[in-house]
């Protein structure tokens, strides 16, 4: 079977992202973690929940802080469940992918079975390789 243009440009553009990969994840992994060390230095009230009880426990913590942080909270957590929807979507994007993926092999393994056949013919032919061979 050939393949059509369409499939030879998504496999095409398949083994782009596959190279390219390892090299994006890793930047945007040590990117992430960069950005909670950042905060966690310059702005500890926001992202360490000990530092933040230690400040309302001493009442340290000014007024307008307070009500800044309460203000933007109902913006974090929509922001969390907008990533949430947003990673459900990239999982779809990822399953249609590989169906049409493994659509393209199934129809190049249909037209060569011999692709789909790995084992050993010898137990056809009456020999196994547990035998060993008889003296003449």
């Amino acid at each position: 079977m050939k393949l059509d243009d369409q499939d030879i440009r998504f496999l095409r553009q398949r083994t782009r992202w596959m190279k390219a990969w390892p090299v994006i994840g890793a930047v945007l992994f040590f990117a992430v973690a960069l950005s909670g060390v950042v905060l966690f230095l310059r702005t500890p009230l926001v992202v360490n929940p000990s530092h933040f009880r230690a400040v309302m426990a001493e009442h340290l913590l000014p007024l307008s802080a307070l009500e800044t942080m309460a203000s933007l909270l109902p913006f974090a957590v929509l922001l969390v469940f907008l990533l949430m929807e947003v990673m459900v979507l990239y999982g779809f994007t990822v399953y249609f992918s590989e169906r049409r993926l493994l659509r393209i092999i199934d129809s190049l393994l249909a037209d060569s079975p011999s692709l789909l056949s790995s084992a050993p013919e010898s137990e056809e032919q009456g020999s196994t390789p547990l035998q060993t061979p008889k003296a003449p």
